[in-house]
């Protein structure tokens, strides 16, 4: 549950933190990183504590050792958190990341009914008897047993949507989100490798997704699991 990084993710970080320490001779990247981070004003970040850790060791250590009196708000909050598939994707109370993570924000991105500190990431609703499991995605049929519900499509998305509103909200121009693969997918189009940077307009991003062709769907979804209702812009999820 809630899985940290591996060895080979901490070694990652870590060479995430140097990307952002000096000047790079990459030739294909169009942006220094370290002439990015004066004008970095939020980072967001995922609650899961992979995603935490990869700040931590990442990206936070450069503001916690510069004498400069910038210092950018940093965020968690669960519309950035991982589409549920396996326990790992089953997050930590809120009380304990408190404790382990102290430089993060872990009130104002949770919404107070919608993100209880015990159960803030995606749980099937179990209030009413009469309400059928949700339908699964997973691969299933060939002996697999899962641990934990998937997050339903329709929840996802409606998710990925609150993420998009509540960044598109926020008056800070330059925004750091430190995510997870089916996220950042939903929102860019593109395929992140573990701690790859890149920089984007925020115009980039899409709010209904990255527009998935049948044959990439088909390898998700199973079939009936890819209606998404229209929303309305008040509508509350968990």
């Amino acid at each position: 549950r809630d899985t940290k990084l591996s060895s080979r993710g901490i070694q990652e970080a870590k060479q995430l933190h140097q990307k952002f320490a000096q000047p790079s001779s990459d030739q294909d990247e169009p942006h220094q990183l370290h002439q990015i981070l004066p004008e970095v004003e939020l980072i967001v970040v995922s609650p899961l504590q992979r995603a935490l850790q990869t700040l931590e060791i990442g990206l936070y250590s450069h503001f916690k050792n510069s004498r400069s009196p910038h210092q950018p708000a940093i965020v968690a909050t669960p519309y950035a958190s991982e589409r549920v598939y396996l326990t790992s994707d089953v997050g930590s109370h809120i009380h304990e990341l408190q404790e382990k993570y102290q430089f993060v924000d872990f009130e104002s991105g949770f919404h107070p009914t919608y993100h209880p500190p015990h159960e803030w990431w995606w749980t099937p609703d179990i209030s009413s008897v009469d309400k059928a499991p949700p339908r699964e995605w997973r691969p299933f049929g060939q002996g697999q047993k899962y641990v934990n519900a998937g997050e339903p499509e329709r929840s996802f998305h409606r998710r990925m949507q609150k993420l998009y509103d509540w960044l598109d909200s926020r008056k800070e121009q330059t925004i750091v989100l430190i995510s997870h693969w089916g996220v950042i997918q939903y929102l860019s189009g593109h395929d992140f490798q573990n701690c790859e940077v890149k920089v984007m307009p925020f115009a980039k991003l899409r709010r209904h997704g990255s527009g998935l062709t049948a044959e990439e769907m088909d390898s998700i979804f199973i079939k009936g699991e890819r209606s998404i209702p229209a929303l309305k812009n008040d509508e509350e999820i968990q």
